[in-house]
């Protein structure tokens, strides 16, 4: 299995590849102590043939690149495309404290999945209603 890492580091592109699980989970460690912002990977989907040029396959999709981020930057993904949002990098930090959002070490640098960040948000949208999980419900005082 081959895998490619991209990530941005002062305003350039950078690629780099990996050619096992650890190697690459190594190279975004490293990437990430380094400074690379917006880090990603997905798998390289060829086949090698006995060719110099890996043939690819048009069968089967290519899968998109994880949008990596710290919680910080993630608060501040939120924070731009809604200025006057309530949602706040504690928040972010309390789901992972709480297992309900998985991360990903990097170093020290504790990275989500910004696409799973907000697959979780839409989906609690939609389960708790318009007035929160116990509208509606008798319940005792203080719950």
């Amino acid at each position: 299995m081959k895998y490619i890492i991209t990530g941005d580091y002062q305003g350039q592109r950078i690629t780099r590849t990996a050619h096992s699980d650890f190697q690459a989970f190594t190279i975004i460690g490293q990437l990430g102590q380094d400074g690379v912002t917006n880090i990603g990977m997905k798998e390289d989907r060829t086949e090698e043939s006995g060719a110099f040029f890996p043939v690819k396959e048009e069968s089967q999709s290519v899968p998109t690149l994880a949008r990596m981020r710290t919680a910080h930057q993630a608060a501040e993904y939120f924070k731009q495309l809604d200025p006057e949002t309530s949602f706040t990098e504690y928040h972010i930090n309390r789901l992972i404290k709480t297992g309900v959002l998985p991360v990903f070490m990097s170093g020290n640098k504790r990275l989500i999945n910004l696409d799973k960040l907000i697959q979780y948000l839409n989906s609690e949208i939609k389960e708790q209603g318009p007035a929160g999980k116990n509208y509606g419900k008798i319940r005792r005082v203080g719950d």
